[in-house]
């Protein structure tokens, strides 16, 4: 046997995406030639369509079944004596029904127990050619014949204008006439001494330097003394002959019936390996593009969920998603770890800043040597990506994105508006928008941006020792829409940044808060994307595969407590309420610029400044 490559990675993706646990029988399907030079062994072939029922092919073809066990150990106690009986019963029994007279190449059948360690790309495989025994007298023995041109170029002509099924077994008559199988149990209802014309042949893949007939002649003599009733003796041609030939290889042998067919069936066929009764195993990881292990191993845990855990985990709908994150700092480290072990291969940073000395502890896709560099985060991160899997799509930019309430000067304006649509070029090309910045102001452009383009939006923020894991509404006209970042404020967005002493400016938290928000973010993240409605999914307890998928999770350290909190949106809300989002879609960045200029202005657009108003003027009476 021969097993091709692309056969294994043909298994191990059905294995994965099909089968799961199911060790049931797969039925697949061989190839076997007449081999080009003497002392060619016979070889059954396994290419990548072998799962293909009915292959394009010029050669011969051998139906098979494979039994892929789901453990090492079932593949080594498996009861192969026990199997390969099975199958030649279930073989005599085609012959008795006749099925193999309708379809020849049932007698080349075959079988391959194997076990697929897709960890770590080896394959245990073991073939059997289940052979059934009969009890022959040689009459004349096997020797080779003479080349005979028309016999040859006959053979041929048959073999070319007959079916897949029909082809590898036939019989021929002295005047060089070929007939199937089927035609010959039809004549010998009628000539009673049929066998002193017709011989019955195969084309034989064994050409071996002895005139020694190849495995599959066993089951035509099976199929010959069950079939063709009483006969004196019979003339069997092992065809090995190529057409531009020039000399024989094919062995013709005589023989007659030493007594009825066996009441008792005996058969073999496990394959040997180097005369040994063994299995062969093939470790493929080492003839693989590690980039294509990579791929592979990478979705290998995500597949496993589906076999047991979540059958119904739909990947494709995490891992299609283009993924934005605006801040490439703790947050933004973790997240897309997260984000890339679940699969997605799209993965952009937005960052206006260098690596720092204090950055690469808290912060793992970054080295002490890309802070002596101060490397650009946004670039280094995407960067590091590509170094931890070469098959995700990541890339980086360094910009600032404008914040309210920071005005900006007559020298840097217009870099500011590069930046402002550059932002608005990202996020419109993306599906996900994570809000991973360290202050207030940073996120409220893209909120605004998010929400009147309907994207599905996320914010992980972090205090001392706390942290929110959050995800935004949808679009301002969705009803029952749950509320953004800023839905819960009464002011505006102002300058964080400005005058702050140095604790002040940092981020300052529990080394442990940030993995645990990005951890909740991501998993939040990968359950919206299960639920049918999405960004629109309710948060009432509505499900998906994979659970719950909150509004907010909001954690604390302090006490290692987690709560669930639902926040409808606003409509007077400074971000996403419908005032702000059709200024921005009416205005662009002409009311970008105010908001920076003055926040103010922003609370008179959604009714902020009047609600404070209306409360101090209902306070005071």
């Amino acid at each position: 046997s021969f097993v091709d490559a692309p056969f294994f990675h043909s298994l191990s993706k059905r294995k994965l995406d099909e089968f799961g646990l199911d060790s049931s029988v797969q039925k697949i399907s061989g190839t076997y030639r007449i081999p080009a030079h003497a002392g060619g062994a016979s070889i059954l072939s396994l290419s990548g369509d072998a799962f293909a029922l009915t292959p394009s092919t010029s050669a011969f073809v051998a139906p098979g079944v494979l039994y892929n066990t789901n453990t090492i150990e079932q593949f080594n106690s498996f009861n192969k004596s026990e199997w390969i009986n099975s199958l030649g019963s279930d073989l005599l029994s085609a012959i008795k029904s006749g099925e193999v007279t309708a379809n020849p190449s049932l007698l080349a059948s075959f079988a391959v127990l194997s076990f697929a360690d897709l960890k770590r790309y080896s394959f245990h495989y073991w073939f059997a050619f289940p052979a059934i025994h009969t009890k022959w007298d040689v009459v004349t023995p096997a020797s080779f014949i003479e080349r005979d041109p028309q016999l040859t170029a006959a053979i041929y002509q048959y073999l070319s204008s007959s079916d897949l099924e029909n082809r590898a077994f036939f019989a021929y008559n002295s005047a060089r006439q070929i007939i199937s199988l089927s035609r010959l149990t039809e004549l010998t209802k009628t000539d009673r001494n049929w066998w002193n014309t017709w011989t019955v042949a195969f084309c034989d893949p064994n050409l071996s330097s002895e005139p020694i007939p190849g495995y599959l002649a066993r089951n035509l003599l099976a199929w010959c003394q069950v079939t063709l009733g009483e006969f004196q003796h019979l003339s069997l041609l092992c065809f090995r002959d190529l057409p531009d030939s020039k000399t024989s290889s094919s062995v013709l042998i005589t023989l007659k019936p030493s007594g009825p067919f066996p009441q008792k069936l005996t058969v073999s066929g496990w394959e040997r390996v180097n005369g040994s009764l063994t299995p062969k195993v093939a470790h493929l990881a080492s003839l693989m593009d590690p980039r294509q292990v990579a791929e592979q191993s990478v979705d290998l845990n995500l597949k496993l969920m589906r076999w047991r855990l979540v059958p119904d985990l739909d990947l494709e709908a995490i891992g299609s998603n283009k993924c934005l994150l605006l801040g490439a700092g703790t947050l933004g480290s973790y997240i897309s770890r997260g984000l890339m072990a679940w699969g997605v291969r799209h993965i952009t940073f937005v960052d206006s800043s260098t690596v720092s000395m204090s950055n690469p502890v808290r912060q793992p896709l970054y080295t002490f040597q890309d802070s002596v560099d101060q490397a650009p985060k946004a670039l280094k991160a995407a960067e590091a990506l590509k170094t931890i899997f070469p098959g995700v799509i990541s890339t980086g930019h360094k910009l600032s994105i404008p914040m309210i309430g920071h005005p900006p000067s007559s020298f840097n304006i217009e870099s500011i508006q590069n930046d402002y649509e550059k932002l608005v070029d990202l996020i419109s090309s993306h599906d996900c928008i994570f809000l991973l910045t360290d202050s207030r102001e940073s996120r409220w452009l893209p909120t605004v941006i998010g929400a009147a383009l309907g994207k599905t939006v996320f914010t992980t923020a972090l205090g001392f020792d706390s942290y929110v894991a959050l995800r935004h509404g949808g679009k301002v006209d969705t009803p029952g829409r749950l509320g953004c970042y800023f839905c819960n404020d009464v002011y505006a967005p102002i300058d964080s940044t400005t005058d702050r002493t140095l604790d002040q400016m940092c981020t300052v938290t529990r080394p442990g808060a940030a993995i645990s928000a990005s951890s909740h973010t991501v998993e939040l993240f990968a359950a919206l994307m299960q639920h049918p409605l999405k960004v629109d999914a309710p948060s009432d307890g509505s499900t998906s595969t994979l659970g719950n998928c909150p509004h907010q999770i909001r954690g604390y350290l302090h006490n290692f407590s987690t709560l669930t909190v639902h926040g409808p949106a606003y409509d007077a809300c400074s971000a996403c309420s419908p005032s702000v989002v059709s200024e921005w879609k009416a205005s662009g960045w002409d009311f970008i610029m105010k908001a920076l200029e003055d926040p103010g202005y922003v609370e008179d657009l959604c009714g902020l400044r009047k609600l404070r108003q209306d409360a101090e003027q209902y306070s005071d009476s």
